[in-house]
């Protein structure tokens, strides 16, 4: 497992990034493959939320189902997923109790770019949901669009993120992560 803080640096002017949706405060590209990658020291109530852009890089021989936990929270049925995927002419729609945030498995021959929107929904409660944006091209142009939310308890704010591979090393060099907070 990967563990990332945000360094201080990353606040500094000179590393400032703006984005349609915010500033970057992460941005890591592996260097190791892993299964999991944490990343701590965020405050999604103060930053408004995230926009996580995900190019995953999947070097195993196996299909990989890529999720998003938050707060360490990591069991995927507390999780629920609404996707609309289409691919050719055809076009599918599904839901899950799952914490995923891409369709049915991106292989090592297949690219792909995930974007997410994360947000922490004020009620009496703060319930972390998310829209999900996926592209991949293989043989096809697949687009997916999904929902996603923590579904089983609500949380006091979003602090730590993991995203987790199903496939031990899943997320391999040369993957890709992206937040922006929207704030």
């Amino acid at each position: 497992m990967a563990r990332t803080t945000i360094p201080a640096s990353v606040h500094e002017p000179e590393h400032r990034e703006l984005h349609k949706q915010g500033m970057l405060i992460y941005q890591n590209e592996l260097t190791t493959a892993v299964t999991d990658l944490d990343i701590t020291g965020l405050s999604g109530r103060a930053h408004g939320g995230y926009v996580i852009e995900l190019i995953p890089h999947n070097p195993t021989a196996s299909f990989c189902i890529y999720r998003l936990f938050v707060e360490g929270n990591n069991t995927t049925t507390n999780y629920h997923t609404q996707f609309l995927f289409g691919t050719g002419t055809s076009a599918t729609a599904g839901r899950a109790i799952a914490a995923d945030v891409c369709a049915a498995g991106i292989t090592s021959a297949c690219k792909a770019t995930i974007s997410l929107s994360l947000a922490v929904y004020p009620t009496n409660q703060y319930w972390p949901v998310a829209t999900v944006e996926e592209m991949r091209w293989n043989a096809n142009v697949e687009h997916v669009t999904r929902s996603w939310a923590k579904a089983d308890s609500p949380v006091s704010d979003i602090t730590t993120i993991r995203i987790s591979s199903n496939v031990a090393n899943g997320l391999g060099v040369g993957t890709q992560v992206r937040i922006w907070r929207k704030t």
